[in-house]
C-alpha cells in the first residue's frame, strides 16, 4: 500500500461549498478528480437536494494546474457562474457552481491565498447571519443563526450586538452581548472568525482569514496528575496543524486516553495550556465548542432510536431554531449518506455492527461540521476491514480540511496518518511522520518501539531495578533524547504559533506555562448564560426541554419489556397486599354487644372496682369523663393493632409509592452518562436534562400507583376508603421519590448497578 502524501503535498485548488447541503465547509481537489452527487458510495461530494442526480458532476485535473468540471448525465444540469454548461468546462479561481440550479453551491477556489477582504457600502447596519439577505452571509454554517448578530455605527464607532443566537457572539475569546469594536479584535461567529474596521466615507471593510475549516491544535507543558498525584502526562508540547490526521500511540497505561481527554476539554489539566487556533481551551471551551467533535469509547448513542431518528434529536438539539426542518433534514441526510449510511437509516443501531454504530457516533458530530475530530479508540473490538474503512474514512475527513485526532493501539493502518504522537508512562517520546518513527528508535518496525518502551525488555543496566521504575527511567529517557533531537525542533518547535511560543518564553530562568485554571460545568456554562438576554435563555432552554423529553418518551415507548415490567411491580404489590387479612371494622351489633358484656362485669364488682379500673387505665385516673367499661374496650379493641385497615396493608401503599418512584428513575442518568457527558459538552445544561426525565417518570408513577390501588380495591373493606385522597398521597410520595432516584443514578459510578441495590 502506498503511503498517502501529507497535507503539504496535496494541490491547494479546492471546492469550498457555499451552503449547508455538503458534509464539509471545503474539498481538497486530487488529480483524480473528484465526482459529485447525492449517492454517498460512489460521490466523494455528497450534496442534498432535490436538483442533485445520484452521480452529477465531476472535477478533474485538466493538465499540470488547469480543472474543468463535466456533467456526468444528470437530470437537472451543471451550471458555471449562472450558465448551464454542454460538455466539459474549465474552471476559474472564483467559478460558482451548482447542482441543477443557476445559484452557486460550490465556489472552485485555486489557491488558498491571503486572509480575504470585502468591501461594503456605507449604512447604518450590517447583519450577519446564515440568511441569504444577510450583509455578512455565512449560508453553509449550520451552527450560525439566520440573523446572528448586528453592526452598527454610533457616534463613528462600531458596536457589535448578539442577537439572541443559539451559540453566541464572541469577541477576543469572551461572549459578548453588545460592544464597541477596534479593528484588532477578532470577532468569532460560529467558526467563523472576522475583523472588522470602518472607514472614513462610512464604509465597513470586512477581513476574514481562511474559510474557517481548518482548526490548529497546540499544547503547551501539558501535565496532568491522578487522584493520589501521580503523574498521568507530563510536560506535553505538540503542534498540530489544520487538515493533519494524527494517531497518538503508546502502550497500555501510557497516558493516551488522558492526553486526549485534555485536548478535548473533557478535563482540565493541572499544567500547561491547550490552544485551538492560538485561543486558549480553558477560558474559550464555550466559544469553540462546537468548532470540536468528540467521540469517546463508550458509544454515545441511545441503542434504541433509529440511525435517522437519532442524528434528528442531535440536530435539533445543537442547532438553532430558525434552520427550518428541511435544512435540518437535509444536513442528517448529507451525513447519512457522506457516512454510506443509507441502508441502514430506518435500522434502530443496536440492530447496526460495530463499524456502523461507530459510524453514527461520527455522524452526530459532523451535523455541526467541526474543525476538528477527537475520537477515542474507534477501531477498537472491530474486523480488521471494518478498521480499514474506518481509518479510510478519516484520512477522506483529513484531504477535506478536517483535522482528525486518535487514539490507537493498532498499527495497520499507521500509513494513512500524517503524524504519530507516541507516549511512554505520560512522556512524550516522539512527534513526527510514522515512516520515521523506527530509525528514530533504531527499531525494524513499529512493533518493537512497543516493547522497547512496554515492561517486557530489561537492559542489563536495568536489571536491577523494579518493572516499573525501569519503565519510567526508559521513558524518561526517551523523551529527553526526543526534545532534544533535531525531529522536535522541525515537527514541534518550528510549528508552534506565536501564542505558545509566549507560553514558553523563560522568565527569571524558568519556563512559563498558563496553569489552566479548573472550573466547574456550571461556571462553564454561566460563560455562555452571560452572554446570552435572559428571554433568549428561556425560549432556548425550553427547546431543549422539549427535544429531550420527546427524545425520552420516544425511547421508553420503544422499550415494551420495560414498560411491561414498570406495570407488573404494582401489580405483584397489590397481591402480596391483598394475601393479608384485612377484617374492616366490625358490626354495630357486634360492638354494642361487647360493649354491654364489659359494663355488667363492672356494674357486679361495684364503685370500688370502676375507680380503681380508671385509676389504672386512664392518665386523668377518676376524673376521667368516660366510664371503665369504655377504658377497657377502648384497650382491648381499639387502637393501631385494631384498625379497619392493617398498619400492613397501608405500609405496602407507602412502600408502592417509594419504592415505584426511586426504581423507575434510578437508571435515568447512570445509563446513559456517557451520552450525557458529550451533549454537556456542547450548549446543553442541566436544568433541562434532568426536567426532560420528569414527564415519563412522574406519568408512569402515577399510572402505577393508579394500578396498585385499583387493584387492592377488589377487597371490600378497602372500597370503603376513598380512592382519590389515596391515589394523590401516593402519587405525591412516589413523585419525590422520583427527585431521590435521580439523585443516586447521578452519584452511581457503575452504571446503574449500584443505585439499583440502593432502590
Amino acid at each position: 500500500m502506498d503511503a498517502t502524501p501529507s497535507a503539504t503535498d496535496r494541490p491547494t485548488a479546492r471546492l469550498v461549498a457555499l451552503t449547508a447541503g455538503f458534509a464539509y465547509r471545503t474539498y481538497r481537489l486530487q488529480p483524480a478528480g473528484l465526482s459529485i452527487g447525492r449517492d454517498g458510495g460512489p460521490c466523494d461530494v455528497v450534496a442534498s437536494g432535490a436538483t442533485v442526480s445520484r452521480r452529477h458532476a465531476r472535477v478533474r485535473a485538466h493538465g499540470a494546474d488547469r480543472w474543468r468540471i463535466e456533467d456526468l448525465g444528470s437530470t437537472n444540469g451543471v451550471f458555471v457562474n449562472g450558465r448551464r454548461i454542454d460538455g466539459p468546462h474549465p474552471l476559474e479561481d472564483g467559478d460558482l457552481i451548482g447542482m441543477g440550479i443557476d445559484t452557486g453551491q460550490l465556489r472552485f477556489q485555486e489557491h488558498g491565498g491571503p486572509a480575504g477582504v470585502v468591501l461594503l457600502p456605507p449604512q447604518s447596519q450590517w447583519v450577519i447571519g446564515r440568511a441569504g439577505d444577510c450583509d455578512i452571509p455565512l449560508p453553509f454554517e449550520p451552527t450560525v443563526s439566520s440573523r446572528h448578530a448586528i453592526l452598527q455605527v454610533q457616534r463613528g464607532v462600531l458596536r457589535l450586538t448578539d442577537n439572541a443566537s443559539l451559540n453566541g457572539t464572541w469577541v477576543n475569546g469572551r461572549a459578548i452581548r453588545t460592544c464597541p469594536l477596534t479593528p484588532a479584535d477578532t470577532v468569532a461567529v460560529g467558526p467563523g472568525r472576522f475583523r472588522f474596521a470602518l472607514d472614513e466615507d462610512g464604509s465597513l471593510r470586512v477581513f476574514r482569514p481562511g474559510d474557517g475549516q481548518g482548526v490548529g491544535l497546540e499544547c503547551v507543558g501539558l501535565g496532568r496528575d491522578g487522584a493520589h498525584g501521580q503523574p498521568l502526562c507530563t510536560d506535553i508540547t505538540l503542534a498540530i496543524e489544520a487538515g493533519e490526521f494524527v494517531g497518538i500511540l503508546g502502550p497500555s497505561g501510557a497516558g493516551k486516553t488522558t492526553l486526549l481527554e485534555a485536548l478535548v476539554g473533557v478535563t482540565r489539566p493541572d499544567r500547561g495550556a491547550v490552544l485551538v487556533n492560538g485561543a486558549p481551551l480553558a477560558t474559550a471551551r464555550a466559544m469553540l465548542r462546537n468548532d470540536i467533535g468528540y467521540v469517546p469509547q463508550d458509544d454515545i448513542l441511545h441503542p434504541e432510536l433509529t440511525v435517522a431518528r437519532s442524528l434528528a434529536c442531535t440536530a435539533l438539539l445543537r442547532l438553532p431554531r430558525d434552520l427550518g426542518d428541511e435544512r435540518r433534514a437535509a444536513l442528517v441526510d448529507t451525513t447519512i449518506a457522506t457516512l454510506g449510511l443509507e441502508r441502514v437509516r430506518d435500522r434502530p443501531i443496536h440492530q447496526l455492527s460495530g463499524g456502523q454504530r461507530k459510524r453514527v457516533s461520527i455522524g452526530a458530530e459532523l451535523l455541526v461540521r467541526p474543525g476538528v475530530l477527537f475520537l477515542d479508540e474507534p477501531t477498537a473490538g472491530l474486523d480488521p476491514g471494518v478498521e480499514e474503512r474506518l481509518m479510510r474514512h478519516f484520512r477522506s475527513m483529513a484531504d477535506h480540511g478536517t483535522t482528525v485526532v486518535l487514539t490507537t493501539h493498532l498499527l495497520a493502518s499507521l500509513d494513512l496518518l500524517d503524524k504519530v504522537a507516541i507516549l511512554a508512562r505520560g512522556r512524550l517520546v516522539y512527534f513526527g511522520p510514522p515512516a520515521e518513527a523506527p530509525a528514530f528508535f533504531a527499531c525494524p518496525s513499529m512493533t518493537r518501539i512497543f516493547d522497547l518502551l512496554g515492561d517486557e525488555e530489561h537492559p542489563p543496566a536495568e536489571a536491577d531495578l523494579p518493572p516499573c521504575d525501569a519503565a519510567e527511567e526508559r521513558a524518561a529517557r526517551h523523551a529527553a533524547h526526543y526534545r532534544r533531537s533535531p525531529l522536535a525542533a522541525s515537527q514541534v518547535d518550528a510549528r508552534l504559533s506565536i501564542e505558545a511560543r509566549r507560553l514558553t518564553e523563560p522568565a527569571d530562568g524558568a519556563p512559563t506555562l498558563t496553569i489552566a485554571p479548573r472550573t466547574g460545568l456550571l461556571a462553564r456554562a454561566g460563560v455562555l448564560r452571560r452572554a446570552l438576554p435572559a428571554p433568549g435563555r428561556l425560549v432556548e432552554g425550553l427547546r431543549a426541554w422539549l427535544v429531550l423529553s420527546g427524545r425520552h418518551l420516544l425511547l421508553r415507548s420503544r422499550a415494551p419489556k420495560r414498560l411491561l415490567l414498570f406495570l407488573l411491580i404494582p401489580a405483584v404489590l397489590a397481591l402480596v397486599t391483598l394475601s393479608q387479612p384485612i377484617n374492616g371494622p366490625p358490626a354495630e351489633a357486634t360492638v354494642r354487644a361487647v360493649q354491654e358484656e364489659l359494663r355488667a362485669k363492672v356494674i357486679r364488682g361495684g364503685p370500688a372496682l370502676e375507680s380503681q379500673l380508671k385509676t389504672l387505665l386512664s392518665p386523668a385516673g377518676s376524673y376521667d369523663p368516660r366510664s371503665a367499661a369504655e377504658l377497657l374496650y377502648a384497650l382491648r379493641h381499639e387502637g393501631p393493632a385494631h384498625l379497619p385497615v392493617p398498619l400492613s396493608v397501608l405500609l405496602m401503599i407507602v412502600m408502592t409509592a417509594v419504592f415505584s418512584g426511586t426504581l423507575i428513575s434510578c437508571l435515568e442518568i447512570s445509563g446513559e452518562r456517557s451520552i450525557y457527558r458529550r451533549e454537556r459538552l456542547s450548549h446543553l445544561t442541566i436544568a433541562p436534562y434532568l426536567a426532560a426525565k420528569l414527564p415519563f417518570c412522574l406519568a408512569m408513577t402515577g399510572v402505577q400507583c393508579l394500578l396498585f390501588l385499583l387493584l387492592c380495591w377488589t377487597n371490600p373493606v378497602l372500597r370503603q376508603i376513598p380512592l382519590l385522597p389515596v391515589w394523590l398521597t401516593m402519587v405525591a410520595m412516589a413523585w419525590s421519590s422520583v427527585t431521590i432516584g435521580l439523585c443516586l443514578s447521578a452519584a452511581d459510578p457503575a452504571d446503574g448497578r449500584f443505585s439499583v441495590l440502593l432502590a
